[in-house]
């Protein structure tokens, strides 16, 4: 983690936690970590996806939301479509790291695909905690190596519909990876 780098852990059962600071160093960061309690009951991932973007709106500069995650959710308030549009209004990438422990099916991976192909992001497949650190390794090399590409339309259509975009490149070997549309 840089200095100017801020981050912050919000554990997610039946309630997603609002109050967990943003910090700027690891020793916080692991505090965070150290301070979730057991889990227990349901998943609301839909209202701790959204609770989390909404705690990025002010902030500056290039943002991405981690989620380890089965994928599943079994509790949330919010619907599916729901938190899909806030996401895609949010402009906040999603990472998603889900982890099966073993199991041989990740019963939420074709959303959290979904989720992460619409904003940009990626998901991680592990089977064991074992992984865990070279996945998060993988993740802060492909957060510390984006390109930013600016796109201003000269169309005067202001119906707020979402637009999809496409992104091509002529480099043989280069991936890319970018949001599928957005909310003007």
């Amino acid at each position: 983690m840089k200095p100017t780098d801020r981050a912050f852990v919000a554990p997610f059962a039946f309630e997603s936690t609002r109050d967990v600071p943003f910090v700027s160093d690891v020793p916080a960061l692991q505090a965070q970590v150290d301070s979730i309690p057991e889990a227990n009951g349901g998943t609301s991932l839909y209202d701790a996806i959204v609770t989390a973007l909404y705690r990025f709106r002010n902030l500056q500069g290039r943002k991405a939301l981690t989620i380890l995650t089965d994928g599943e959710d079994t509790t949330s308030r919010i619907p599916y479509d729901e938190m899909l549009m806030y996401s895609r209004a949010s402009r906040v990438p999603l990472y998603f790291i889900g982890i099966g422990l073993g199991f041989t099916d990740f019963s939420g991976t074709a959303k959290m695909k979904s989720l992460a192909a619409e904003t940009g992001g990626v998901v991680y497949l592990i089977k064991n905690v074992k992984t865990l650190g070279e996945t998060y390794a993988q993740l802060e090399k492909d957060l510390r190596s984006q390109y930013l590409i600016a796109y201003s339309s000269e169309s005067s259509r202001n119906d707020n519909r979402y637009r999809t975009i496409e992104v091509k490149v002529d480099r043989q070997n280069a991936t890319v990876r970018t949001i599928r549309g957005f909310l003007p």
